[in-house]
């Protein structure tokens, strides 16, 4: 793990489909990830380091958040590479590549919360992922990053 101050990252993520053949959504189960990181405050900007693994996989994917004033970047590395741009109002292409090729998609931000203090921070994101001008899914971000006991 990175040098840094060591932090406790939780993140609950929900997401409804579009394209639903019958014209329905459909919303997924509550998906709650919880790991331990590393938190550095680099050019003005939050960085957190954390590996996200599978349950049943001994692989883990390496996740980088960057937190800066207005916008959260988030960046994968692992068999799925993907990195997104999170900015109110605003559309950024997207970049997701699988073993099988490479998707073209946007974000779409409808809402960002970012923290108003440092000691703790926690960032909620709503956004649909979009290929073309279709809405593929919108989804709800919830982000809690503390300390964790002991440290």
């Amino acid at each position: 793990m990175p040098s840094g101050e060591h932090i406790r990252i939780r993140i609950e993520s929900r997401q409804s489909l579009h394209g639903d053949p019958d014209g329905m959504k459909v919303r997924s189960e509550l998906l709650i990830t919880e790991a331990e990181g590393v938190r550095r405050e680099v050019a003005g900007a939050t960085h957190i380091l954390f590996e996200e693994r599978e349950e049943e996989s001994a692989k883990a994917d390496k996740i980088h958040l960057v937190i800066r004033d207005g916008s959260v970047e988030l960046k994968r590395s692992g068999q799925i590479t993907s990195s997104f741009l999170f900015a109110a109002g605003a559309d950024t292409p997207a970049q997701y590549r699988t073993p099988y090729g490479e998707i073209p998609m946007r974000i779409r931000t409808r809402s960002l919360l970012l923290p108003d203090g440092r000691a703790e921070l926690y960032i909620r994101i709503l956004y649909d992922i979009l290929s073309g001008e279709e809405i593929l899914s919108t989804n709800e971000v919830s982000i809690s990053i503390k300390k964790p006991s002991g440290f």
